[in-house]
């Protein structure tokens, strides 16, 4: 079996108290390696044109914060830290896209979990990521800022991509459930 990906939400109905950017945002799920390929999307926020977009970092990426002071974008980042699955689950589905810059992945699990709550993701043009989620993701150059800026202009921008993108991330999610190998 090709790996599962679970429905993040445990405690529907439960109120979430948790303070999530007014403006449009980006969410990035995960440590803050080398690999993970970060840097590329903090430099695309820099642009003047992103200027009022967030990026919301969840999980264990202090470091992120120290590489962000020392760049334009420090008043876009967003750390929250650790977070439940819950709270994980109402940031992201919120947010306008997840980021997935790695520059190389096993498998990625994100932008299924993402894909899962209805929102999509925008991930490295790398084969294991646009080999399953064609439709479902917009796709750059891991080592290319202008085509991060514009993909991610695009998500933010144009509702009709974003609707399309997301229900195609829903159902492509959906095939990797966990629920459909038990």
């Amino acid at each position: 079996h090709p790996p599962g990906v679970n429905y993040l939400e445990k405690n529907e109905g439960k109120k979430i108290s948790i303070n999530i950017p007014s403006n449009p945002y980006l969410v990035y799920l995960g440590s803050n390696d080398f690999h993970k390929n970060l840097d590329i999307v903090l430099s695309a926020l820099k642009f003047d044109d992103l200027a009022n977009i967030k990026l919301v970092l969840i999980g264990d990426n202090e470091s992120v914060l120290g590489k962000s002071r020392k760049s334009k974008a420090i008043n876009q980042v967003v750390s929250m830290g650790q977070l439940s699955d819950a709270e994980t689950a109402y940031v992201i589905r919120n947010s306008k896209a997840l980021v997935f810059p790695s520059l190389y992945e096993g498998f990625g699990l994100p932008p299924l979990e993402a894909g899962l709550l209805g929102t999509p993701s925008i991930c490295s043009d790398r084969p294991v990521m646009n080999e399953i989620l064609v439709g479902g993701a917009l796709f750059a150059d891991p080592e290319s800022v202008a085509e991060w800026k514009e993909k991610i202009l695009e998500i933010i921008y144009d509702e009709s991509l974003w609707k399309k993108t997301a229900l195609e991330a829903q159902k492509i999610a959906k095939n990797f459930s966990w629920e459909l190998f038990f």
